[in-house]
Parts: structure tokens; sequence; C-alpha cells
């Protein structure tokens, strides 16, 4: 259906959160396609009312660097997160009048249950745990992500030299923080970062460490305190974050249990998963985890280093050739708009 070389426009559409940028961005990059990243940040008052309130034209106020969104217009529009949901319906009836009679508009794809009707979108991608279904729906296990093998040997080269002295035998740990259901406090960090330098010394294993923009400083110094006396490496938030040199050092990976997002990645990489049990949680992210773990994927974190067989976890390659499938223009009609 493409040819190769083909290049169609595609924008990755997100709110400013790191988590829905990169599940934006990897869908594309599952296509063959290379993403342009549309940041959208709903103005006043539109930014004051439901998604489901607001007109589709004012949804174009969004922001791309700053300026309204505007031609030429994509022919293939992916958005995470709720506030991408009524961009990606704008974008659509402004490239339909763009087009004209004939024309192909902007083909869009809702990733995370949208609060708009999931029928308004060509297609939706949720998580299993989100429990929708549709003819349009295509449901996974875990989240979309960028983790490619390609990705993770370049950044595990460029680790190495940062790693070098430390023992061979190295653990990933995924480090999250509060969110709308969980909660990841000092007093927690503390007693994760003992059982880190208990683990660390059993296996005589190098711990690399990094947070996420949801990490309460407090709560990963406090952490990190316990570490002191045991080989460990820690992102200390300068420069790019080596995180897929992490996942591509490690033989298994320690995560708290409030991101499907790492949690999925480590277990894309081929990784053993240990959760981390944080305070709080939801029904949703139950039957996450319970999914994750009867797959053979995840493995509740005790303070040992469990070691299996870990089942392969390949959704990416699935997806983007049902996405490819349904996907209506052609490269001769790609770019019209």
């Amino acid at each position: 259906m493409l040819e190769p070389g083909h290049r169609p426009l595609c924008w990755a559409v997100s709110d400013d959160k790191a988590g829905n940028r990169i599940q934006a961005q990897g869908l594309i990059e599952a296509l063959g396609f290379d993403p342009v990243s549309v940041l959208v940040r709903p103005r006043a008052p539109w930014s004051w009312l439901p998604a489901r309130l607001s007109p589709e034209r004012a949804a174009l106020r969004g922001t791309r660097d700053g300026v309204p969104l505007q031609p030429p217009w994509p022919d293939l529009a992916v958005g995470v997160g709720h506030k991408a949901g009524l961009p990606l319906l704008a974008i659509r009836a402004a490239s339909a009048r763009a087009a004209g009679r004939g024309g192909k508009p902007t083909f869009v794809i809702q990733v995370q249950r949208p609060i708009l009707p999931a029928e308004r979108f060509d297609l939706v991608v949720v998580p299993r745990h989100d429990v929708l279904s549709g003819p349009n729906v295509i449901s996974l296990l875990g989240s979309i992500h960028r983790v490619t093998k390609p990705r993770l040997a370049a950044a595990e080269a460029a680790l190495a030299p940062r790693l070098a002295g430390l023992p061979r035998r190295r653990i990933a740990v995924l480090l999250g923080g509060r969110s709308k259901v969980y909660d990841f406090d000092v007093a927690q960090a503390r007693r994760l970062g003992r059982q880190l330098a208990a683990l660390a010394r059993s296996e005589q294993a190098t711990l690399m460490i990094t947070p996420s923009r949801r990490s309460d400083p407090a709560a990963t110094e406090a952490l990190l305190r316990q570490l002191d006396a045991v080989p460990h490496f820690a992102w200390d938030g300068q420069g790019e974050n080596p995180y897929y040199g992490i996942l591509a050092s490690a033989e298994a990976a320690v995560v708290t249990a409030d991101s499907v997002n790492m949690v999925s990645e480590a277990a894309a990489a081929g990784l053993p998963v240990l959760v981390v049990r944080l305070s709080g949680g939801s029904a949703k992210f139950d039957r996450f985890h319970d999914e994750m773990r009867a797959a053979g994927h995840t493995r509740p974190f005790r303070g040992c280093l469990e070691s299996w067989r870990v089942s392969p976890f390949d959704e990416m390659g699935p997806l983007a050739s049902t996405v490819l499938d349904r996907l209506p223009f052609t490269p001769e009609l790609a770019g019209a708009v």
C-alpha cells in the first residue's frame, strides 16, 4: 500500500506530558514515518471548558511552537491524551474543507480512551484495561512506546563510558511519582532505597536509577541516600535522560507501579520486570498489573532479584500492521492537502 521512500506528513499531537509525546511519536515511527511534534495548549476561555463542550474550530487555537494550527494539513495525525481529541477532530474538519470534494482529509488516530465518542475518530488505540470496544477500536495490553533494538543498542553504547568500573551485573530502577491514583512519598522512597541497597549487596550488582518528571525530588533524594554504600549510577536530571541506555544495559528492571508506560517499556526491552507496589491504586491499574503478571511479563518486587523466562512482549509490530491496513491514503494522494 505504501511505497518505499514515501514520506507522508504526520503530526504527533499531545500536551506537554512526556509520556503522551512519546506515545504519539512512537506510533508514527512504528509505521515507518517521521513524526512532527505538535504541542497543543488550549487557550482561555476554551481551556476552562470540558473538551466535549468546546467548539472544534476553537481547538485550532492550540499552539504549535506558539502558532495556531494551520495548513499544510497532515496526511496523518496521532493524538494522545484528553487534550488531543478535540484538536484532532478540528484538524480533520479543516483538512476536509481544504481538500474539497473527493479529497482525502487527515486520518486521525486517538490514543488512550477519549472523552469524546470513539466513533468520531478514524481509529482509537487504547490499553485493554480501559475496557473500550468498537469497530474502530484497537486494544493493547501495554502502552505505545519507542523501544526498538537500534535505539537500545545506540543508547547502550552512549551510556557505557558512564558505567565504566561499576559491576557488570546491572539492574534498572525506574521511578515514577505521585499521580491521580498513586502516591510515592519520602517514606516509601526511603523504604525502597533500603531494599535496593540490600539487593545490590546480595547480588553484587550495580543499580541504574532514573526518576521521571513526576518524581518528587525529596523522595528521590531520600532513596539515593540509602545507596551511598553500594555501586550505583543515578541520572541527575542534567542533559538527556539515559533512559534507553539504562534499559539496554540491565538484566532486570525494578519499576514503580504508577506508570503503565515504564512497565510496558521495560517489558518491551525484554527484561524481567519487578513492580514496586505503592500506596493507592485503582481498578484500572489493577487490571493492567494483573494481566501483565498473568502473561509472564512482570512479578511483584519483594526485595530480591527473581529470574524467570520472560515472554516476548512486542505489540508495536502487530499494531503498526493493523494501522497501515486501515490507512486510506495512497502515496500518490498523501500530501495533497
